[in-house]
């Protein structure tokens, strides 16, 4: 069994505050797809990559938003993409910016990849990326590409635009989008990519703070989708918390097998997922105990409890303690 793929919330949320803007009833649509209400607030954190394209396909096809991606993505900046934009304006020039991003795009999205390749000419070199297949790919291409441009664009300056570009047929008409109007489209692939001349990749970026790169990166490494089967169904049933708690039917369908594969796939780990649920819910409650910016009973109805005794009994239950003696003995640790 592969892992669920998962992106981070910042990747994400440009699509719903966009919808917010122009009137759209956000909360509305998120929660009948089962979409965290949280990935609005909470960037850095996780959400299965389905639920997003669920989210954006719903919105093109009942609400009618054509080239949504494309919309988004123009009106979204790099630096609107949490610790991913920072890390990339943290870099020293654009080719290092395009090797961090081609290592950063999986730590920001498992269910895409980033590479560098040949450009059109000897004089230059391409940005390639490409999105699992989904319904809503084409849209999702089209925002990461605006996106993308927007990257290049902390090195080559905000007016700067691509000569060359490829991206799928189904994006619609570029015409009506200044950074790619002007550029030479090949349409017949399912990707996104577009030329930077060679003489660029030289070019310091100006707003460069290196020193905080690497506690930038290494958030960034340390929130990322986990690769491992067992790894991306923990993060997939946390990023439930708070919503809606994935049942294994809709974990399996997420991680595109059978009810029978997951469960094999969990018990060749030594894992009931009524108990790996369990544990997810332990170690959040650990956190935001020790965090202290949540009351007992905030904190019961973040991880699914209908009242707070219920919470209480499954705490003491793990540990062997109320919520609030495990909070006096690590107070009194501390």
């Amino acid at each position: 069994m592969k892992r669920i793929p998962l992106a981070r919330n910042a990747a994400f949320s440009p699509f719903p505050s966009y919808l917010h803007q122009g009137g759209a009833d956000v909360e509305r649509i998120m929660k009948a797809l089962h979409v965290n209400l949280e990935t609005l607030t909470n960037h850095e954190g996780l959400l299965p990559f389905e639920y997003a394209c669920r989210f954006v396909a719903a919105v093109e096809g009942v609400e009618g938003m054509e080239q949504l991606g494309l919309k988004v993505g123009e009106k979204t900046s790099v630096m609107d993409l949490g610790d991913f934009g920072q890390h990339l304006a943290n870099a020293g020039s654009l080719e290092e910016l395009l090797e961090r991003l081609v290592k950063a795009v999986p730590m920001t999205n498992s269910a895409a990849r980033a590479w560098i390749g040949e450009g059109t000419s000897s004089e230059s070199v391409s940005l390639n990326l490409q999105h699992d297949d989904c319904p809503a790919r084409a849209s999702l291409d089209g925002f990461a590409l605006l996106v993308l441009i927007d990257a290049v664009r902390l090195a080559a300056g905000h007016k700067w635009c691509p000569s060359h570009l490829a991206i799928d047929a189904e994006a619609g008409d570029l015409s009506g989008f200044t950074a790619i109007s002007g550029a030479i489209a090949t349409r017949d692939v399912q990707h996104v990519s577009f030329d930077i001349p060679s003489n660029l990749l030289s070019v310091r970026i100006d707003a460069a703070t290196e020193s905080t790169s690497p506690s930038v990166q290494s958030k960034l490494s340390e929130s990322a989708p986990s690769d491992d089967p067992i790894g991306s169904i923990e993060q997939t049933v946390r990023a439930g918390l708070g919503g809606f708690l994935p049942s294994i039917e809709e974990t399996a369908e997420l991680a595109g097998v059978s009810i029978r594969t997951l469960q094999n796939t969990l018990k060749e780990n030594q894992v009931v997922y009524r108990e790996l649920t369990s544990r997810v819910r332990f170690e959040e409650a650990k956190r935001l105990l020790l965090e202290g910016k949540m009351y007992v009973n905030e904190i019961a109805a973040h991880l699914g409890y209908n009242d707070t005794s219920n919470f209480n009994h499954a705490f003491k239950k793990w540990t062997g303690e109320s919520p609030k003696n495990f909070i006096q003995n690590h107070q009194s640790d501390g």
